[in-house]
């Protein structure tokens, strides 16, 4: 605001023509004149400790903002000490591997770990595992580095963390979680557990899916959410669909001689894309007859790069091609060879609706030529139907159990599960009091329409065993250290069928527990094995 002059027509400037800063300036309060006009500085601000220069202060203070500045942003230092009683036979500093197995967002790896003193250091795959035969990939590898990661750090004096009556986390002990843990378990049991839940992800881990039909044993009302927040369970519907049971995919492309990837990254992310890279490289020895690829996508994949053929197509159209496929595949005849009479124009200068036909054709004739030697493969993104009709493609031509194997999922036999919004459902209804999370941090990865955050608060116990203090964690009344894999024991079936021991490369440094163990606090049993 500023002051209005008082004669209209003298437009030339005059002393009160500015602005004011307060209507203090305006009014010329003795507050404005003794506390601004009169002091160099603001109140307090002239104010120094007796003796104390106001440049010596200056110093001062600059020096200990930048000290404490340098102290934040690092770690405090700690000491790991691996070995109290050093293996006999065992140098200082040499390195010595280790095999283990063990299951990340749903992929199960055969490893060589690498230690020193105790400590891992490096990962790679098992050559003389049959599963894997040296392949990994940087997922796993960078694995390693959360093993070390200071931000597992769960308090300064303890790693079990309970909240209070202020809502305030506060340190534990095991015992005290495992009196708690096991009351919830005897109170549930008086009703059968109806309101009693357990949310975890699909596992592999025999040993893990037998602690949970203990646990349905006592709790046989449990309701039981099992939640994929990588791939879903796309493959289990349809496999169960198609099958007639819940199945993961197992591909053989060593024996492939014309492969169809629809949507499909089996190269680069899909479960198996290790197993599947060795395998089909195995086909592409210039020296002899090359296997074909052909990708079918909507968006640039590793598979599509390797691809012989490439055809861009939306994903909304794939459950059509895949219908269409299926009936040209119908209409030829095992007699049918492929014509290897060059195009009139290259297959880059058709319109597009005449290179989907094309490709349609091409496709279609040299899949059925080569029958069992040959293979489709549908990405789960597009759907349970869409899966299905691969299958259903692949009994077709014969392939399917040697080309495309189902091995049955660990968990299948552990009975009716409910999906992630039935579960928010009945939280937010009081129907659950006890809610039992392990780990992957589901208030983080669940869909945007589904509150899982606001539906755990609602529950009146719940416990998240993690690695991390997470999204989830700060919803629950427990928050119980997950143990990393690598200082852990457990058990998995890999892709190939077999079944592997997970065994621990080093103590647990944070004093975590498995899932495994943790259940079994719960139900009071002493022996995992």
């Amino acid at each position: 605001m500023t002051s209005i002059p008082t004669d209209a027509a003298d437009s030339s400037p005059k002393p009160r023509d500015r602005y004011w800063r307060s209507l203090d300036e305006l009014h010329q309060n003795d507050g404005f004149i003794n506390d601004y006009l009169n002091r160099e500085f603001p109140v307090a601000a002239s104010e120094f400790p007796e003796g104390v220069s106001r440049r010596r202060w200056m110093q001062i203070m600059g020096a200990s903002l930048s000290l404490a500045g340098a102290a934040g942003c690092r770690y405090p230092t700690e000491i790991i000490a691996p070995f109290v009683v050093r293996p006999e036979g065992r140098l200082p500093g040499e390195t010595y591997s280790r095999a283990t197995n063990y299951e990340l967002a749903g992929r199960v790896y055969n490893l060589a770990v690498t230690n020193v003193d105790g400590r891992p250091i490096k990962i790679e795959g098992n050559a003389s595992h049959p599963g894997s035969r040296g392949g990994t990939d940087a997922y796993v590898q960078a694995s390693i580095l959360g093993l070390y990661d200071p931000d597992r750090g769960r308090g300064d004096s303890a790693a079990l963390l309970k909240r209070d009556e202020r809502g305030r986390y506060q340190s534990a002990n095991w015992d005290e979680f495992d009196t708690y843990a096991r009351s919830l378990v005897n109170v549930a049991a008086s009703n059968g557990g109806a309101s009693f839940a357990v949310l975890m992800s699909p596992t592999q881990s025999p040993s893990l899916a037998r602690m949970i039909s203990n646990l349905r044993e006592r709790l046989p009302q449990m309701t039981l959410c099992r939640y994929d927040g990588v791939n879903g369970d796309v493959m289990r519907v349809a496999t169960q669909q198609a099958i007639g049971t819940p199945c993961r995919q197992s591909l053989q492309l060593e024996s492939a001689r014309v492969i169809l990837s629809v949507q499909a990254d089996i190269l680069g992310t899909d479960p198996g894309m290790v197993r599947n890279a060795r395998g089909f490289s195995e086909t592409r020895n210039p020296d002899q007859e090359m296997s074909r690829l052909y990708v079918v996508e909507g968006g640039y994949s590793n598979t599509g790069v390797m691809a012989d053929t490439r055809l861009s197509m939306r994903p909304s159209q794939m459950l059509a091609f895949l219908g269409e496929l299926e009936r040209q595949i119908d209409a030829l005849t095992a007699a049918t060879e492929l014509d290897a009479a060059p195009p009139e124009r290259g297959f880059d200068e058709l319109e597009p609706s005449e290179q989907l036909a094309a490709f349609l054709e091409v496709v279609a004739a040299d899949l059925r030529n080569g029958g069992e030697n040959a293979v489709v493969v549908v990405g789960e993104s597009l759907g349970a139907d869409a899966v299905a009709a691969g299958i259903r493609i692949n009994s077709k031509l014969g392939s399917l159990g040697r080309l495309q194997r189902f091995l049955p999922v660990a968990d299948r036999d552990l009975g009716e599960t409910v999906a992630l919004p039935e579960l928010v459902q009945r939280l937010n209804s009081g129907r659950i009091e006890t809610l039992v999370i392990l780990g992957d941090n589901p208030a983080f990865t669940a869909p945007g329409d589904v509150r899982l955050g606001d539906a755990i608060a609602r529950a009146e116990n719940s416990i998240y065993v993690g690695e991390y203090h997470d999204e989830t964690s700060v919803r629950c009344s427990w928050s119980v250290p997950q143990s990393h894999p690598l200082e852990s024991w457990g058990d998995c079936v890999g892709d190939d069928g077999l079944y592997g021991v997970c065994q621990p490369q080093i103590l647990p440094l944070l004093g975590g527990r498995c899932a495994i163990e943790v259940l079994a606090r719960m139900l009071g049993e002493d022996d995992t094995a």
